[in-house]
């Protein structure tokens, strides 16, 4: 029977992707996936017509196909969307099934392409080696969840959606883990997962062996991610720094999002925070998540959220960038639905009063 379901889909994890991170932007680059992966997802639904419809957060077909490049760096979408969609519930399931294999698809592909671009010169056996170990430790990594509940018309929109989330919750709690092996050094920034080697590291590997196949794979890496004394305070990649698959494709995210939106020039280095506090010596952090939004969530009627949800979208696309950007000369490392995340210089006025929700 068809029908409509209201389903809420979501990609992870967000805190500890995020916040492992020694630079910038590392910071920027684990948000900026996080959208680019739940823009993935929304357009590989959008490709079944009139059967989706989406409801938060608000992003048409043609935004997801052709987007905005002025503001194209932003990480403007949060990790999560809710939506409806049309079928009976083995073509819903299968609709969601695909979008989940499409976001695995889209990381991977991100962490194989940053492979390529960083071991260019690297024998093809030894970059399937990384490409192999990497993709093991994006797969263990990447949490995506989604629920479906049948909808009508005639239902209370709000209640239909409380208890999605309620499922959607469920879920989360329970969680599935992937395990890997894991025998060598770990990574430098997330000390979570180990550094990739081109050279197979195994259980009778002294830790002088170990460390001398990652200096020998991270040495071979191309020219211009090595360090010099030219660029020695901003390197992309230092000398003593081994990183592990994720945090490869984090701090190389910038070289693939040109290449992926045929955008040459975007996606422009971040600063240090040492430059961002020029020339007084200090900066400001600027974290905001917006209070009370479950309350203005809960109308009873799907034409409350979706307007609501129209509102945040133009506070995260436009207001935000607008203040941070252009009007306080900040550094917005995200701002997705009502989260804001952004470093800003103590010089000029930084003037950040704005009505979300505009009475009226």
């Amino acid at each position: 029977m068809v029908k409509q379901y209201l389903t809420v889909f979501s990609v992870g994890p967000v805190q500890s992707f995020i916040a492992s991170a020694r630079k910038t932007e590392d910071l920027w680059s684990g948000s900026f996936i996080l959208s680019h992966l739940v823009r993935e997802a929304i357009k590989q639904l959008y490709k079944y017509g009139d059967k989706f419809s989406l409801l938060f957060p608000m992003i048409t077909e043609n935004e997801v196909n052709n987007p905005n490049k002025s503001n194209l760096h932003i990480a403007s979408l949060p990790n999560r969307f809710t939506a409806l969609l049309t079928g009976n519930s083995t073509e819903v399931t299968k609709m969601l099934k695909n979008t989940e294999a499409a976001v695995r698809h889209a990381f991977i592909h991100m962490y194989s392409q940053s492979i390529q671009l960083l071991f260019s010169d690297l024998p093809t056996k030894q970059k399937e080696l990384l490409i192999e170990t990497g993709k093991k430790q994006i797969e263990s990594l990447i949490e995506i969840y989604w629920v479906i509940e049948p909808f009508e018309e005639e239902m209370e929109f709000n209640e239909i959606r409380e208890r999605t989330e309620s499922r959607l919750a469920a879920i989360k709690n329970d969680k599935q883990f992937i395990q890997i092996e894991q025998h060598g050094l770990t990574c430098s920034v997330c000390q979570e997962r180990d550094a990739l080697s081109a050279y197979p590291i195994t259980e009778s590997d002294t830790y002088g062996s170990m460390k001398k196949k990652l200096a020998d794979t991270w040495n071979k890496r191309s020219q211009p991610f090595l360090q010099n004394k030219d660029n020695d305070e901003h390197a992309r990649i230092k000398d003593n720094e081994f990183l592990c698959g994720v945090c490869t494709t984090k701090r190389l995210a910038r070289d693939y999002f040109k290449r992926y939106y045929s955008f040459p020039t975007g996606f422009e280095s971040f600063k240090s925070t040492i430059k961002i506090s020029e020339p007084d010596h200090y900066y400001a952090i600027l974290l905001i998540d917006g209070d009370n939004m479950g309350k203005w969530f809960s109308g009873a009627h799907i034409e409350n959220y979706r307007d609501v949800s129209s509102r945040l979208a133009t506070f995260s696309k436009e207001t935000v960038p607008d203040i941070v950007g252009k009007s306080s000369k900040g550094m917005l490392i995200y701002a997705g639905g009502d989260d804001l995340l952004a470093f800003l210089p103590l010089r000029g006025n930084c003037d950040v009063r704005y009505s979300l929700i505009p009475k009226g």
